[in-house]
């Protein structure tokens, strides 16, 4: 949700579990307390209808730390790897 094909219409259309949330769609502004209002209120959105939220595009300690202030439940991006092979991620598995 935030780039490519989406819309709240398809919240209630679609059979979802899982909403992905890219964090870029709110990047470029110079209100960043309206970014973190906007992404804080979709977070809770979507957990009032039961879902699970991922944000992807997570590339900062500090990102992280706002995520972590909002009850988002996954994050992705360049700050926890870069994307990996199978193999190489079977590898990483193996090492936790």
């Amino acid at each position: 949700f935030g780039s490519g094909y989406s819309s709240l219409n398809m919240l209630k259309e679609m059979p979802l579990d899982i909403l992905k949330m890219d964090l870029k769609f709110l990047d470029g502004g110079e209100d960043v307390e309206k970014s973190h209002n906007i992404l804080g209120t979709l977070i809770n959105l979507a957990h009032s209808l039961k879902l699970k939220v991922v944000v992807e595009g997570v590339e900062t300690k500090e990102q992280v730390d706002f995520l972590r202030t909002t009850g988002n439940d996954y994050a992705q991006g360049y700050y926890y790897s870069r994307p990996v092979d199978s193999e190489t991620y079977a590898e990483m598995i193996k090492g936790q």
